[in-house]
């Protein structure tokens, strides 16, 4: 079948993008066609190196970014606009629409994937041309009609209280790539604490050098991740005159835009797995952080609670120093085991199986009635 993707910002190097990619790479091995649309050209070679995987793009379409004048210019109806417009003309050039970017849930859309709590998911309050398209969808029966899927339970739970019905899918996390199985018996870890992330405002990454600050000398910090916007850059140097002003910098190191394979390695020699945003919806880097054998310090909240033992998360960064100490302390193979056998169970293997039967499922009743 001829299937298109819908995510403008595919271009992007972040979690949504890697499991879009995957998804993408799924529809093709089993011979459909793939019609993709994003905001940028698309770029392989770059993919591949960030992501460790790209994929061959059948078709591209181009979006239409040009509002015409009778459209309130305001930013909201400005993305409300472009994404409905840009998804409609993408439905218009293929049998079934998956959209996994998701700002809401389009009337034309066939397969949404809620990869993001921030987003706005529902109608704005403010009058737009969101309001006006999708405030009959949620009052008619046409939703039970679409496949709706979330990538945790913490997320369903919040469409739930929205009125809206939705089936977890986790995401896909290439476990085997990271495992830290064999990597073991060719050198030990060090005292090292990690944490791989796109230089982002909500990430809380300013978190990182204040607990550094106050952690007991010989655990160094690492923060690394995708900088790639200008937004990212702003980030990247606040937590760099954050470093120098707390007068860290021997201890906080920060390395934007690095290789899939240098994080790789980074997180076979490091201890620990600092993840500090709060309500993160799944967190991808968590899994493959556990994989390659490190000790997740995360949030309590969001997501991470599904999957990352209750000892492990913090409410308070007092609470945070005193697990990463304590995780650097007493690592251990067996602790490194116990957390690899949890991120299994998040293979892309399992995601592929469980994805495909939903789209089986969806264009059975859809198209062999």
């Amino acid at each position: 079948m001829r299937i298109g993707v819908f995510n403008p910002v595919l271009h992007r190097i972040g979690g949504a993008e890697y499991v879009t990619t995957v998804l993408i790479n799924v529809l093709k091995e089993q011979g459909h066609q793939v019609v993709v649309m994003s905001n940028k050209k698309i770029d392989p070679t770059r993919t591949a190196f960030f992501f460790g995987k790209s994929f061959d793009i059948d078709a591209h379409i181009t979006p239409l970014l040009d509002l015409p004048r009778w459209i309130p210019t305001t930013k909201n109806s400005i993305v409300d606009y472009t994404n409905a417009l840009q998804s409609y003309v993408l439905k218009l050039n293929c049998q079934i629409l998956i959209d996994t970017y998701t700002d809401f849930i389009n009337p034309w859309n066939d397969i949404t994937y809620f990869q993001e709590r921030e987003r706005n998911i529902f109608p704005r309050s403010a009058p737009s041309l969101s309001s006006f398209l999708h405030i009959p969808l949620f009052k008619s029966s046409l939703i039970e009609e679409k496949a709706l899927l979330v990538v945790s339970r913490f997320l369903a739970d919040f469409l739930e209280k929205k009125g809206v019905h939705c089936n977890v899918l986790y995401p896909p996390v290439n476990v085997s790539y990271f495992s830290y199985s064999n990597k073991r018996l060719c050198g030990s870890k060090e005292d090292i604490v990690v944490t791989f992330s796109r230089f982002s405002k909500e990430k809380k990454l300013e978190n990182i050098p204040v607990i550094a600050k106050q952690a007991v000398k010989g655990i160094s910090f690492v923060i690394a991740g995708s900088c790639q916007t200008v937004s990212s850059y702003r980030v990247l140097q606040s937590l760099r005159e954050l470093v120098k002003k707390l007068e860290v910098a021997d201890r906080v190191k920060l390395l934007p835009n690095i290789s899939r394979e240098r994080v790789r390695k980074l997180l076979w020699s490091s201890k620990v797995y600092l993840h500090t945003r709060e309500n993160e919806p799944f967190g991808i880097t968590i899994v493959e952080a556990m994989s390659s054998g490190c000790i997740p310090i995360v949030h309590d909240s969001g997501g991470p609670r599904e999957f990352v033992p209750e000892y492990h998360r913090y409410t308070t960064i007092e609470e945070a120093l005193m697990k990463i100490e304590k995780a650097v302390v007493e690592w251990s193979l067996e602790k490194s085991d116990r957390m690899s056998s949890i991120a299994d169970r998040f293979s892309e293997k399992e995601f592929s199986k469980r994805f495909l039967d939903v789209l089986n499922l969806y264009i059975k009743s859809r198209f062999q009635k």
